[in-house]
C-alpha cells in the first residue's frame, strides 16, 4: 500500500525546509526520545559485553585461559560481543523489510528496500568478520572500506529523495556514525596496534564499543521511522 511518503516531492527550498543542522541534532537525540528504555538497555549491554571482552583479552595475555574464554573476546568470531552487535544489525534489517511491506513498491518502499539490503550486508559482514578478513588480504583495505562506505551513504541519500527529509536525515546520520566507527576507528586501531599490545587493545575496545552503540542508535532511528510509515499506511 502506498503512503504519503511515496508521492511527496523532494524539499528544495530553504524557506520551508527545516535546517539540516536541526535535523541532525534531532536524529542524534532520537534514541533518547523514542524507546529510551530499550535503547538504554541495549547500549548498556553493548558496553558491558565489550568491557568484559577487553578484560578477558588483557587477562588472557597475562595468564593462561580456558579455550571457552574466546567466546568473550572483543571481536573473535562467534564471540558474545560480536554476536550482540550482529543481532542488533539483523533487527535493523528486519525493521527495514517490514517497512517495505507497509510502504509499497514505489518511493519510500524502494528506499526502505535499499536500507534493508544494506543492513543485511552489514549484519553478515559483522558476523563473518569480513572487515578483518579483507584487512589481511588487501594491502589498501582501509581505502576500499572508505570508498565503499561513502558510496553506500551516497546511495542511501539519493534513493531517499522521495521520503520525508527528516526520515532520510535521521537514518543516514546514524548510518554515517556506524561507518565512522567501523571504518574510521578501525583505521586508528590498526595504527595503534603497531604502538604496542595495550594501546592496540584499548583502541579495539573504543572501536568495537562505538560500533555497537552506533548500531543501537541506528536501530532506534530505523524503528522510529518504520513506525511512522506504518501509521501512514
Amino acid at each position: 500500500m502506498a503512503t504519503t511518503e511515496d508521492v511527496r516531492p523532494p524539499l528544495t527550498g530553504t524557506a520551508t525546509a527545516e535546517p539540516l543542522a536541526e535535523l541532525v541534532r534531532a536524529a542524534l537525540v532520537l534514541p533518547l526520545r523514542r524507546s529510551a528504555a530499550a535503547t538504554a538497555v541495549l547500549a548498556g549491554l553493548v558496553v558491558l559485553a565489550e568491557t568484559v571482552g577487553l578484560v578477558t583479552r588483557l587477562t588472557c595475555r597475562a595468564t593462561t585461559c580456558a579455550p571457552w574464554t574466546a567466546r568473550l573476546d572483543l571481536d573473535a568470531l562467534g564471540s558474545v560481543p560480536r554476536l550482540l552487535v550482529t543481532s542488533v544489525l539483523a533487527v535493523v534489517a528486519l525493521c527495514c523489510w517490514w517497512a517495505v511491506l507497509r510502504a509499497g513498491r514505489h518511493g519510500a518502499g524502494i528506499w526502505w528496500a535499499v536500507l534493508g539490503l544494506g543492513a543485511s550486508v552489514l549484519a553478515a559482514a559483522k558476523l563473518t568478520s569480513l572487515h578483518s578478513v579483507l584487512e589481511d588480504r588487501l594491502p589498501d583495505a582501509q581505502l576500499v572500506f572508505l570508498v565503499v562506505s561513502l558510496a553506500g551513504l551516497a546511495v542511501a541519500v539519493v534513493s531517499g529523495r522521495w521520503v520525508r527529509r527528516g526520515t532520510r536525515v535521521a537514518v543516514v546520520t546514524w548510518l554515517a556514525l556506524y561507518a565512522l566507527a567501523s571504518v574510521g576507528l578501525a583505521a586508528v586501531s590498526v595504527v595503534l596496534a603497531g604502538a604496542g599490545t595495550l594501546p592496540g587493545d584499548l583502541a579495539s575496545w573504543v572501536e568495537e564499543t562505538a560500533e555497537g552503540l552506533s548500531a543501537v542508535g541506528l536501530l532506534a532511528a530505523v524503528a522510529a521511522q518504520a513506525r511512522e510509515v506504518s501509521r501512514r499506511a
